[in-house]
């Protein structure tokens, strides 16, 4: 009786943890796409996004700088962090900023969350495991099928 009632209460705590992490993501990630959309009436898109992330890429150098295991970034690092984040930049918060001059910031954040279904999707339907290597000409065409058909 007291295992018993030690497991509905472990479940009940782990139910509770759970509901609130879901309304911490849905509360943070979701409140991000609405400070994006006050934040580009007052700056051009790609400046709020790129300030973002100098903001947050400069606070996280500091944060690792004094952690125990730091390491000196080398030049190989600077320049796949450039390249990352330029696309990141450019094609991720940069384009969510832009696009919600014309959509609202609550299908912004939707069409953000599906992606990953999305990409599931259309890797079942092509029968092509996700690992799988792909030609730079068949991954050139598999992008222009997105832009052309999403």
């Amino acid at each position: 009786m007291q295992e018993a009632m030690k497991t509905n209460q472990t479940t009940t705590r782990v139910s509770l943890l759970l509901v609130a992490a879901f309304a911490a993501v849905y509360i943070f990630w979701g409140s991000t796409y609405l400070a994006v959309r006050y934040a580009i009436e007052t700056l051009p898109s790609f400046l709020m996004a790129g300030s973002r992330f100098l903001i947050a890429g400069s606070i996280l150098l500091v944060w690792a700088r004094f952690s125990r295991v730091y390491e000196k970034p080398k030049l190989v690092h600077w320049r796949t962090s450039l390249i990352v984040g330029t696309f990141l930049l450019l094609g991720g918060a940069g384009g969510v900023a832009f696009a919600e001059h014309y959509i609202s910031s609550s299908l912004a954040a939707l069409l953000v969350a599906t992606e990953p279904l999305d990409c599931a999707f259309k890797l079942a339907v092509a029968e092509k495991p996700a690992s799988e290597f792909e030609s730079r000409e068949r991954f050139g065409n598999r992008i222009f099928g997105r832009l052309a058909f999403d």
